[in-house]
């Protein structure tokens, strides 16, 4: 292979969209992971929801987000010119309900603060629109809509990111990176396939800590999330589906061909076991909020580790005159934030190129 400008350490979806706007930018690049998207990526609903997602001091989370379903309708163009076919972008926006008494007090509080923030939300009532509570238990009869959101298939981004990847060059290698290392010129990997080099390095490898040779200031903790496929429920085209029960969280995303997404479970943990409780919360709750989900089929179940850091913020670490950075620390918003993630990596190589 010859000497790439960048090599692109970790294949999710911030890794796959840092490489694509990088070679549209007419950079060599090269993408190194022992198994693509098979981490966070893998597990993820796909949702672009910045709205719903708001909570009281994640202000900056949020203006990060703001233009988030518009630069995935730009990478989606892209992608229609350089593989073939657009990412869908399924414009249905979202509804959030309140199981109990308690759960309906804190939506009235989310509406008042996402009032404030300046963010686009209404009451609903299902009298009034009662597709949109299709399937939903009877006793929700009311809730906040949020218009503007959407959701993508993670899996469909991927499978196009990657055809654009070989389309425009690049070249993806499967190994595992063990360590990274400066010169006065580049980089020099250490994988378990032998050396890689290159003029400079993007670590977006996840919740994984830092690469040995990375003197790295910031840090990312891992927080587990299990997600539950499952067919015979038909609300596509209908609001993704968020709901407080008892105080946790909960999701839908309807998906074609009477197929959904379930969510939302968060485990302080790395290891890819469901813990028995932690899967019966999720479907308990899943069939308070949506009953008819008692006759679905279940037809999988996937873990993923989001990266976390402790200020709760993505980061984009580039140390002034280095040769690498490291992308991360984008938790629950790493679908949604993927295309700005490919902006600042786009940045950083023509500034330490040039």
């Amino acid at each position: 292979m010859n000497r790439p400008d960048v090599v692109v350490i970790g294949a999710g979806i911030i890794g796959l969209v840092s490489a694509y706007e990088l070679l549209c930018a007419n950079y060599h690049v090269a993408v190194i992971d022992p198994s693509p998207a098979t981490g966070a990526t893998f597990a993820a609903a796909g949702m672009l929801a910045p709205g719903a997602e708001y909570v009281v001091g994640e202000d900056e989370n949020f203006h990060l987000q703001r233009s988030s379903v518009d630069r995935w309708r730009a990478l989606s163009a892209s992608l229609e010119v350089i593989a073939g076919s657009p990412v869908a972008i399924h414009d249905v926006g979202t509804l959030l309900v309140g199981w109990d008494q308690g759960d309906r007090a804190a939506l009235r509080q989310i509406h008042d603060v996402a009032t404030k923030a300046g963010i686009a939300v209404a009451p609903l009532r299902r009298e009034d629109h009662p597709e949109k509570f299709r399937h939903l238990n009877e006793r929700l009869t009311t809730g906040l809509y949020y218009p503007g959101e959407s959701w993508i298939d993670p899996d469909e981004a991927v499978r196009l990111l990657q055809r654009g990847i070989s389309s425009l060059g690049g070249v993806v290698l499967t190994a595992r990176v063990e360590q990274l290392q400066e010169t006065s010129d580049g980089v020099v990997l250490s994988t378990s396939e032998g050396e890689t080099f290159a003029r400079c390095a993007l670590v977006a490898t996840g919740a994984h800590a830092p690469l040995p040779g990375m003197t790295a200031i910031n840090a990312v903790r891992p927080i587990r999330g299990v997600t539950v496929r499952c067919s015979g429920i038909e609300r596509f085209g209908l609001p993704m589906v968020r709901a407080v029960v008892r105080g946790r969280p909960f999701y839908m995303v309807g998906r074609d061909n009477a197929h959904g997404v379930l969510g939302a479970t968060a485990q302080e943990a790395s290891g890819d076991a469901i813990e028995i409780g932690e899967l019966r919360r999720l479907l308990g709750d899943a069939l308070d909020v949506i009953p008819a989900l008692e006759v679905a089929s279940w037809t999988e179940t996937r873990v993923g580790h989001r990266p976390v850091a402790p200020s709760g913020v993505p980061f984009f670490e580039h140390h002034p005159g280095g040769r690498w950075a490291w992308s991360s620390g984008h938790y629950r918003h790493g679908v949604t934030l993927a295309p700005l993630a490919g902006e600042w990596a786009t940045t950083f190589v023509r500034e330490v190129l040039s």
